[in-house]
């Protein structure tokens, strides 16, 4: 299966992520509508909408240690410093929250301008390493990001 068209489902009433079940054969589909439905093959075929699920896509991409990245990872990366910047041999290193804004995949930083990195092209991110994400680690999310909380 192509990467780009892998999600995983996050259950909104217990803010985890829900893995589904082999030995029931489980399996999640996602519909025309951007809703969650479960698909039971045991014994008969059977289907149940789940309203509180909502899929968390993947970016296609991979960080340096080859794990896919998804919506709403925690991933820490270094970037290049702005163009206009006086220091601008110095790598910059960060973490953030993958996001898709305006139809793109990219980096939400905490800052005081809030910026958005985008993560195509690769030339201004790099070394970029998922470290967890905002549902399963709350821990990273309190030192790291307090822009998810506003948005």
């Amino acid at each position: 299966m192509n990467d780009r068209f892998k999600f995983k489902v996050l259950d909104t009433k217990t803010n985890e992520i829900v893995v589904p079940r082999e030995e029931i054969e489980e399996r999640f589909v996602l519909t025309w509508d951007g809703s969650i439905v479960v698909r039971y093959y045991n014994p008969d075929i059977r289907l149940i909408r789940m309203p509180h699920y909502k899929p968390l896509f993947c970016t296609g991409l991979k960080d340096k240690n080859g794990n896919l990245i998804y919506e709403n990872d925690i991933v820490e990366f270094k970037m290049n410093p702005p163009r206009s910047s006086t220091d601008s041999n110095k790598i910059i290193k960060r973490q953030g929250v993958v996001k898709n804004r305006y139809s793109s995949w990219g980096v939400e930083t905490p800052s005081s301008f809030e910026r958005f990195e985008y993560l195509l092209p690769y030339d201004c991110l790099f070394d970029i390493k998922v470290i967890g994400n905002i549902h399963e680690n709350s821990e990273i999310r309190k030192q790291v990001l307090n822009i998810a909380e506003r948005r």
